[in-house]
Parts: structure tokens; sequence; C-alpha cells
């Protein structure tokens, strides 16, 4: 016929095998010379049948190739039972389950698995995919079925899920996890351990732009992160002045942090030790932006000017680096601070 005229044996091979597949005869896969291509030829044929009968005129390795393709576009349980066939990577009636498992979702599809080890492997594997506690509930290790339950309400945000979780360490992660993805602060209030209860707060108040968060908060230092996050994303400056540490620069990066967002000096007056005043100045003043912005830097009342202008010094000093614009540093007071700005 016409597939012998090509001279190309691959592509004729392949013309035999698509006539083959066609009229449903794997007859005429012996026309197809290469022993690999003459395999795949009878199983395509018997795949496009789904015909279990046409596997028996093979042996070995290719008859359970050929009854595999059809378990598993069938999702036939009863058909993976016939493979016997192993190799030192494949154990094809093991694969054929975990499969058919897979693509049904079925939890007694994984527990025809001879092997505890790939049986416990199917379960993960359906548990993952179905969102099935009832699949995690299943498995030996206490370590897997944890991990797997956490994986399962943290895909379905289901706080509940986590309550089912025996380690306290893991149900607290688990419930923090689905309060951060649902942005919901009130579900930190599930977590028992004091310190995950406010880390769970301080994460979820980045993305939920709400003071109240913070209120719930008991350590200082993570009460003061959660005020800084908030003062930030609501771009509030006057909010950083919540923030009661006794160490004054987390206050000063959050009226920093705002300026520099919203391109006003008002937050920089509040900051007090002289060289953050200045670079508080300068990033509100690239952000406007406005290169005289320094000039709004008010020079310390003092005796030593080279004190008196470190603020505005620094002020200039930033702003000509981080805008690259070395000609600024001609603003500036104090010889030492010029000489290294560039």
């Amino acid at each position: 016929g016409m597939c012998s005229k090509i001279i190309s044996q691959t592509k004729r091979d392949d013309c035999y095998t698509k006539l083959a597949v066609t009229i449903g005869d794997e007859g005429v896969c012996a026309q197809v010379e290469a022993v690999a291509s003459k395999s795949t030829c009878t199983q395509a044929v018997v795949a496009a049948k789904n015909s279990i009968a046409s596997c028996s005129t093979l042996t070995g390795l290719a008859k359970d190739d050929c009854i595999t393709v059809i378990a598993l576009k069938l999702k036939d349980v009863q058909l993976c039972g016939k493979l016997s066939a192993q190799t030192q990577v494949k154990n094809y009636q093991q694969e054929c389950y975990t499969q058919v498992a897979y693509d049904t979702n079925s939890i007694s599809t994984c527990q025809l698995i001879y092997s505890t080890e790939a049986e416990q492997s199917c379960l993960n594997q359906v548990a993952l995919k179905a969102l099935s506690i009832e699949a995690c509930d299943l498995l030996t290790s206490e370590e897997m079925k944890e991990s797997c339950i956490e994986d399962v309400a943290n895909m379905k945000n289901d706080v509940n899920a986590c309550k089912l979780i025996q380690s306290k360490a893991v149900q607290d992660e688990c419930i923090k996890d689905v309060a951060v993805s649902l942005k919901d602060s009130t579900i930190c209030d599930e977590i028992t351990n004091p310190d995950e209860k406010d880390a769970c707060y301080v994460t979820v108040s980045a993305s939920v732009k709400d003071k109240s968060v913070c209120e719930n908060i008991i350590d200082k230092w993570d009460k003061d992160t959660c005020i800084h996050e908030v003062a930030v994303s609501l771009k509030d400056w006057e909010y950083c002045l919540k923030i009661s540490s006794s160490n004054p620069l987390p206050k000063y990066a959050c009226l920093t942090e705002v300026a520099a967002l919203i391109g006003l000096y008002d937050p920089c007056t509040y900051v007090i030790a002289q060289k953050e005043k200045g670079i508080c100045y300068a990033k509100a003043a690239l952000i406007k932006p406005d290169f005289e912005g320094c000039n709004q830097v008010p020079i310390k009342m003092v005796v030593d000017m080279n004190e008196a202008n470190l603020a505005r010094d620094n002020c200039w000093n930033h702003m000509a680096q981080a805008g690259k614009s070395p000609e600024l540093c001609e603003n500036i007071y104090t010889t030492s601070i010029k000489d290294n700005c560039s």
C-alpha cells in the first residue's frame, strides 16, 4: 500500500502504526521494522479498541504494557490486578493501582497495593488531590499523618481540620497559616501558644490594615512590629507614635518608612536623633521630588556648628547618593561628611 512507498524507515513505521490503529488490526504491525516501534504499534491498536483480548497475543513486559494502557484508559482496577511484571525500577501492578486511585480519588484502590510503603504513598497522593482528611487518617506514620492533615487543612482553609492534629505546635502553625491565608485575625485567637498567637497577629496585620489587630498582642516587641506594619499599610505616620519601645529607633524607622511613602516632612519632625532625622527628610524629599528639601531640616540650636548642621548634612548626603546627584554634596557644611559624599 501507500506506506511501502515511504523511503524513511521511521516514517514508514509511523505510517503502518497509524494504519493499524485506523483499521483496528494489529496484524498490520508486523510490517513495522523497528522492534520497539512494533510493540508500540500493537499497544496503540489495543488501546484504541480497549480490548484486553488483544493483549493475550503478547508476552512478558509487552503484555503488561498493553494491559496497563487499557487499565488506565478505562480506570479499571480489575485489570490492574492482572498485572504481574516487575523490573528493577517498576512494579506494574503497584503503579497501575496508584494511578487509577489518583485518577478516581479512591482510597480503597490504594488499599489493594501489597507494599505498605507504596500503599501509604498512594493514600498521601489521593489525600492531597481529593483534599481528604479520611485518607490522611489511614497513614500509619504519625508525622506523615499530621503533615498530610496540615496540607489538606491549608488547601481548604479549614481551621477545624487543623484541630485534628495531635501535636499542639503543628496545630498552631496550621491555624496560623489559615488565618494568614484568609486575612482573618480572629482565627489567631484559636492558637494556644501565646508566642505563636502574637506571631499570627503580626503576620495577619501586614495584610489587613486594621489597628485593632495590634491591640490583641501581649508581647511588647510583637505589638510594636504590628503597629509598624499597620502604620505603613495605612500610610498613617501618627500611628507610628504608638510604638512604645524604650529604644526610639523602631519608632524612627516607622516614621521614616511612612514619610518615604507619602512624601511629607511632618513625620520627620518626630525623629529626634539627628542622623536619622536627616535621612527621613531626604527620603520624603526624594519621593516628592524636592531637591531643595534638605533646607527644610531645622538647624539644631547649639554652639557647635558641625553638630547644629548634622541632620541637614546627613539629609544632603543621603539625597546626593540615593538620587545619584553628586552636585548636592556642595550644600554640606561639615567637611568630614562633605569629603565622603559623592
